[in-house]
């Protein structure tokens, strides 16, 4: 029996942008695909738009509907209880996939057997593109080895863009945390610290639009700060201290939400410091680092907070290159 991927598409608040994400799962080359459909209770007619362009192509579909707003990582989550397939590709609804990216992903997985595959992407930015690719050609099998490779070799942060054996993901627990922004950082964290099989798919396929007034792009807030020492509390919880790839992982994800909060609101900065410290968390940014990209990634955070915002717009931006 052919293989079934699962596409997960929360909608909320995307009526300029849902039927091109709609027409790009139409028209994919792989036909074996259960589209989910998951209304996050929008205040426009974006749920409208996606049936209609459905029902006109007589394309199947599940609409599951939540009572109120929950949230990307809820809406999600729900997606992923109600699947039947195989594998499950998550899909932002501004978001869309190239004619054969499932097909790609697929025929990886297939010869591989791993647990993820992830795939190219296109980053599209006020009209400009950049393919984002992994150039590894063979799949990673072992958790150090995976985790060695992506301290070496950055992969996106994002749910998106991995094709992801169901069966891996219920045995995992990898349900994305509720409630929080950024939600993929945890989310990433914890795949691949449990990650055991990882293939590489390096043909583009995805198509990821920066918006505006994306929840990444927008100015700080309370929410976004709850947040972050949300996600670092729970990485530091499932961290094993003799993992010093996971450790290192750690620091990178640290590193990376000093960027967004030093670019937001820098007197912010204190208390994702004190997080990053608290508990184990010293432990953790003093274990012996890797590689010299991970002793950089720590400096952020014994600086003074004005100097960790020079450092990491001048110093750590060409060392981290």
């Amino acid at each position: 029996m052919k293989t079934i991927v699962s596409i997960i598409v929360p909608i909320y608040n995307v009526a300029i942008y849902i039927e091109r994400c709609m027409q790009s799962i139409v028209y994919q080359s792989y036909r074996n695909i259960e589209l989910i459909l998951v209304d996050d209770c929008g205040e426009d007619c974006s749920v409208d738009i996606a049936e209609k362009f459905l029902i006109q192509n007589k394309f199947s579909y599940k609409l599951l509907r939540h009572e109120r707003n929950m949230g990307l990582s809820v809406a999600r989550n729900t997606g992923v209880k109600n699947a039947v397939g195989d594998y499950l590709f998550f899909l932002d609804s501004d978001d869309e996939l190239p004619y054969d990216a499932i097909l790609n992903l697929v025929e990886i997985a297939s010869k591989t057997n791993c647990e993820v595959t992830i795939g190219g992407l296109n980053w599209i930015e006020k009209g400009n593109q950049k393919l984002l690719s992994n150039v590894h050609s063979d799949p990673l099998y072992g958790n150090e080895i995976i985790l060695n490779y992506i301290i070496n070799n950055p992969v996106l942060l994002i749910g998106c863009n991995k094709l992801i054996l169901k069966s891996f993901f219920i045995s995992e627990n990898l349900f994305f945390y509720p409630k929080i922004l950024h939600e993929d950082l945890l989310w990433s964290f914890i795949l691949f610290s449990k990650l055991r099989s990882l293939a590489f798919q390096p043909l583009n396929t995805y198509n990821y639009f920066i918006r505006a007034e994306s929840i990444s792009t927008k100015s700080f807030s309370d929410m976004k700060m709850l947040s972050f020492i949300t996600i670092i509390r729970e990485m530091k919880r499932s961290i094993d201290l003799h993992n010093k790839y996971l450790c290192s992982l750690y620091k990178s994800r640290c590193y990376t939400i000093a960027e967004i909060v030093l670019k937001g609101d820098q007197k912010q900065f204190s208390k994702i410091r004190r997080e990053v410290y608290s508990l184990n968390g010293i432990k953790i940014m003093l274990t012996f680092p890797s590689n010299m990209r991970d002793l950089f990634k720590i400096l952020p955070f014994v600086f003074p907070t004005y100097i960790a915002k020079l450092y990491i717009f001048f110093v750590g931006r060409m060392c981290m290159n």
